[in-house]
């Protein structure tokens, strides 16, 4: 294996395209929901010949069955089991190694006012504020 130090736009480019990239160390991060990451990096119908964020070229008709079924659902639990189903597909067929997730910590003072921590944004320092 040779490894390459590449930008973050580089690689991200890179390992959208098939057959370019054989490995990459990346994480994802985008909003809340299910449908943001399943369905943008699970889904086998965004594979493309030009960049998409589905890396692993991963494509199950099942998994893209239950994310159509889920993604326009409006009951959320029926919405969240079918997303469930879908989760235990991917990791069964295992076409990332999942790692890990990080755990946001926050310390402050009590005059620290407002949501330092937002599901979106994580640091927030736009919405925080000093109370004397």
């Amino acid at each position: 294996m040779e490894l390459k130090a590449v930008l973050f736009s580089q690689i991200i480019q890179a390992q959208g395209i098939p057959d370019r990239v054989p490995m990459a160390l990346n994480g994802y991060f985008g909003f809340p929901d299910p449908v943001d990451m399943l369905g943008a990096c699970f889904d086998g119908r965004t594979i493309t010949n030009s960049s998409a964020f589905n890396f692993a070229f991963y494509n199950n008709p099942e998994v893209n069955r239950l994310l159509d079924l889920a993604a326009p659902e409006v009951e959320l639990a029926k919405r969240y089991a079918l997303y469930q189903q879908a989760e235990e597909l991917i990791v069964r067929d295992a076409p990332w190694v999942f790692l890990g997730h990080p755990n946001l910590v926050v310390l402050r003072q009590p005059w620290i006012k407002g949501p330092l921590v937002e599901p979106l944004w994580w640091y927030r320092y736009d919405r925080v504020w000093i109370e004397k």
